[in-house]
């Protein structure tokens, strides 16, 4: 179609260097990179003589991605300090209260909880206490530990990069969000709050609004019975008590603009006893199937719609013979009669009442991912499909009507807000054309250089996400002293990273990984290489992954390894599928064994993206209703595909694992097809190692759907 054409308006999506580099400037890539003159280290390398571990508590880290806590999980806050009523005036602080305990040590080490709970955290700011808040002097006094004795002042091996700059990017840290120029509503410059504490210490008229908005919710809390004022006697003072803490965040959409001001109450679920916390699973939809139901609804020409349950776990009750027993940011002691965020089995409560409630309206779920949902007519045609991630909702169908259905019929029980089109799904801005549909993440990306800025410049011609031909290098022999080496500035950007990669840019998946394998034996480089990935996406931010309808209808799968490119000689996995055009899952992971050849490392490799090709045809079969189609897997390996559709026994394949021959009965019973294709071809390829610049603007191009759609062909340096 002609939309599709070069000189569609869509054509805004990269830099005109993006897509091809002349020879010269390839050949040039292949040298390991220079130190950058005058580059700061990350505000978590600090000095500090106490050690750099904080004293303080990064209570905003059990937000998630967006702000708002949507997982429940309450686990990952350190609790407030109690403070006094919102009506009455700012009082010296109290002691913490007696009964709770201690936070853990370990929450004070680098990466904090979000770390230990695989969570991603997405910014710190524990160095703001220490160069002081509040035009508080920092604390210098020196903190000896036992066992350990005082913490030296090095840098190990990082003293080169130290300037100037390193206060200045600490200062820009202190804070996750301000008010922007231009926010109607809000002031410039207004804090994003890290505690009710935090709340209190602003001006009056900042901490007007901000009041405003905790009032609100408090409110809502009591008006709803979630939470009834007790008094600590009697029954009450035989439970243990649990904190209650505030989370403050400025609301914004994918594309950044205020929404408003939220402030919302999360207890402190690590602190409830296990003996009380009954079940606690509850899942969500993966991202493969968030993208497949995107490209579904490209394919059919199909329109996004978005909802979102308001306060979605204050409508599922507690766990029968639970009580639990809170103290609220003022002081105030109150007894929880719903679920609420926080409590480690608020998730599950919720996510059990609510597919309860689908299945009464006649939605059916899927049986490949409990997140996944459909609607069929009187025939068995599928008319509707929608996903639920915890209170969010995308829905996906031809006709307004069955999403009007969807509100009216939900909204008689839950309170649910109709959003329309969708513009904005878990950090995804989406933009919907008649059968395209685009994908992309600029606030996060923006945001992310706004709080956690870059030193690190590359020209036109040298813009990759990782070097060619780098390798894993561990610093196994000479690790970095957790002392001196805080790691909690770097596993906040890869973090950061990881969420992007995840959702919208599959072109840096393997600088991800990387990033991710060295993050607890860092060096200088590693810092370095950060920096470049980083510095990519700011200059590709409006790059977005397009999903269309004019490509075929089935999933197609490209596998491949890189033969002992990884520490202790392990090889790499790569893989990616596509559909719609683009790609809607893709992998980048070191192998758990040695490979004994490059054969025995694309066979592993074949082996585990067999089983994703397996799972992605059981969801399309269910969105269209219709058996199981094969998915083709393209290889670049003969020998391996030999083995694949051969249960030849020889001695350069006996003695591979039971668990990789799983690939042999799929090609059996004809759920996959492996085929060949010439490494030139092979997509999969940049998900293994570092490409020249031509190669990864090729296959870049492919992956995010820029080549069925015609963009970027005959952009070059020279134009």
């Amino acid at each position: 179609p002609s939309r599709f054409t070069s000189s569609s308006p869509v054509h805004r999506f990269a830099p005109d260097a993006c897509y091809s580099s002349d020879t010269e400037s390839e050949r040039s890539l292949g040298a390991d990179p220079e130190p950058v003159a005058g580059l700061a280290p990350p505000p978590g390398l600090d000095t500090d003589p106490s050690g750099g571990d904080s004293d303080t508590e990064d209570e905003h880290n059990a937000q998630d991605d967006d702000g708002d806590d949507d997982d429940g999980n309450g686990d990952d806050q350190d609790h407030d300090e109690p403070a006094p009523p919102p009506s009455a005036p700012p009082v010296p602080d109290d002691p913490a209260p007696e009964g709770n305990p201690p936070p853990s040590p370990k929450d004070s080490e680098p990466g904090g909880d979000a770390q230990r709970h695989g969570g991603v955290e997405e910014d710190s700011d524990t160095e703001a206490e220490e160069d002081g808040v509040d035009g508080e002097p920092p604390d210098t006094t020196e903190v000896r530990r036992s066992g350990r004795g005082t913490v030296p002042r090095v840098f190990h091996k990082c003293e080169e990069y130290v300037t100037s700059s390193s206060k200045a990017l600490k200062a820009k840290a202190r804070v996750k969000d301000m008010g922007r120029a231009g926010d109607v509503g809000i002031p410039e410059g207004l804090p994003e709050p890290t505690s009710y504490k935090a709340m209190l210490k602003l001006p009056d008229e900042q901490k007007k609004l901000w009041q405003a908005a905790y009032d609100k919710e408090v409110h809502g809390l009591y008006d709803s019975g979630t939470l009834v004022p007790v008094e600590m006697a009697g029954e009450v003072r035989q439970i243990r008590t649990i904190p209650i803490v505030a989370l403050f965040n400025i609301k914004r959409d994918a594309e950044g603009k205020f929404v408003k001001l939220k402030a919302r109450l999360v207890v402190l679920g690590n602190q409830q006893p296990i003996s009380q916390r009954g079940e606690t699973w509850a899942g969500t939809p993966t991202p493969m199937a968030l993208k497949l139901l995107i490209a579904y609804a490209a394919m059919n020409g199909w329109e996004l719609y978005a909802g979102d349950y308001n306060q979605a776990f204050l409508n599922a009750d507690l766990p029968e013979g639970t009580k639990v027993v809170g103290k609220m940011p003022d002081g105030t002691i109150v007894e929880l009669q719903k679920a609420l965020y926080g409590l480690a089995s608020s998730p599950h409560q919720w996510q059990q009442a609510l597919t309860v409630h689908l299945k009464e309206l006649g939605y059916e779920m899927s049986s490949a991912d409990s997140g996944l949902w459909r609607e069929l007519d009187t025939t068995g045609k599928v008319i509707a499909l929608f996903l639920v991630h915890v209170d969010d909702v995308l829905f996906a169908s031809a006709f307004k009507k069955h999403w009007d259905k969807y509100i009216s019929r939900t909204s008689e029980v839950y309170q649910i807000t109709d959003q329309g089109l969708a513009k904005d799904f878990l950090g995804l801005s989406i933009r919907q054309q008649p059968y395209m549909i685009e994908l992309s993440q600029p606030e996060k990306i923006n945001k992310m250089n706004r709080e956690k800025p870059v030193d690190f410049h590359q020209t036109s011609r040298d813009l990759l996400p990782v070097m060619p031909g780098i390798k894993n290098e561990k610093n196994l022999d000479d690790p970095a002293p957790k002392e001196s080496y805080r790691m909690s500035e770097l596993r906040s950007r890869v973090g950061s990273l990881m969420y992007i990669m995840r959702y919208s840019r599959p072109d840096i998946s393997f600088a991800v990984h990387q990033l991710t394998t060295q993050l607890h034996c860092a060096t200088p480089k590693t810092w370095l290489e950060c920096q470049r990935l980083q510095h990519y996406l700011s200059e590709t931010v409006s790059m977005t992954q397009i999903f269309t309808g004019n490509s075929e209808d089935r999933i197609t799968m490209y596998s491949d390894a890189s033969y002992a490119n990884e520490q202790g000689a392990r090889s790499t996995t790569g893989g990616v599928a596509m559909y719609g055009g683009a790609a809607i899952w893709y992998l980048t992971k070191t192998q758990p064994i040695t490979a004994a050849s490059s054969t025995e490392a694309e066979y592993i490799s074949l082996s585990d993206n067999s089983k994703v090709a397996v799972y992605l045809a059981r969801v399309l079969a269910f969105m269209k209703n219709e058996p199981e189609e094969p998915v083709t897997i393209y290889e670049d390996n003969k020998a391996a595909i030999h083995w694949a559709k051969n249960r030849s026994l020889t001695r350069n394949n006996m003695h591979i694992r039971v668990r990789y021959q799983v690939v042999r009965d799929f090609q059996e019973e004809g759920l996959i097809s492996v085929d060949y294709l010439p490494t030139e071809d092979m997509t999969a390829d940049l998900f293994t190692k570092g490409l020249p610049a031509s190669s990864h603007w090729k296959f870049a191009r492919t992956i995010l759907g820029h080549t069925a759609c015609g963009i970027g062909e005959g952009i070059s340096h020279h134009n």
